[in-house]
């Protein structure tokens, strides 16, 4: 963004729960070990610590320990990622950049990719969402997850719900 000013940028955002099912059927033990590397290695070069500050490799180093379950590795990952948001003080720059949900997405493509296509200052057309079609809905809390890392993602998610435009955040999902 800081080296082309006209380029936008696009934040797509899950629900922690969603990735971290997916991410542990995709990746499962191999989720451990760059967590482990950033909460015990200061000067760890994993991609999964560049631009981390402090305060969240403190984070990392007091909720991660070798038995912290594949799927609330999964979400802490989550968290170290899309935090980078706000890092970045992303949601200063609304004008370059559109965090948005992909429950909303594939819930109301309509809407969501409406949006999308504004921001981009593109014509929209429904007929490019026609075969959007929403995935079946899990039930959220069926996964297991560290007490210490849903609060994390808990409040997380909120803090992107309030970066989301107003007519996504009231889409279902």
């Amino acid at each position: 963004l800081a080296e082309d000013a006209p380029s936008r940028a696009i934040w797509v955002f899950r629900h922690y729960e969603d990735v971290a099912r997916s991410w542990t059927a995709k990746w499962g033990d191999a989720l451990h070990a760059p967590l482990r590397r950033v909460a015990r290695e200061e000067d760890c070069d994993h991609w999964l610590a560049e631009r981390m500050p402090p305060e969240r490799r403190r984070l990392v180093a007091e909720i991660f320990h070798d038995d912290l379950s594949i799927p609330s590795s999964a979400a802490l990952r989550w968290v170290l990622r899309n935090e980078l948001f706000f890092d970045l003080d992303l949601p200063q720059r609304s004008d370059r950049v559109l965090p948005l949900r992909y429950e909303d997405l594939v819930g109301v493509p309509e809407a969501a990719f409406g949006a999308l296509f504004d921001f981009l200052e593109l014509p929209f057309d429904a007929r490019y969402v026609a075969d959007v079609a929403p995935r079946p809905k899990v039930r959220r809390g069926s996964i297991e997850i560290d007490p210490r890392v849903r609060e994390c993602c808990e409040e997380l998610s909120l803090r992107l719900l309030r970066a989301a435009p107003p007519l996504l955040r009231e889409a279902p999902g």
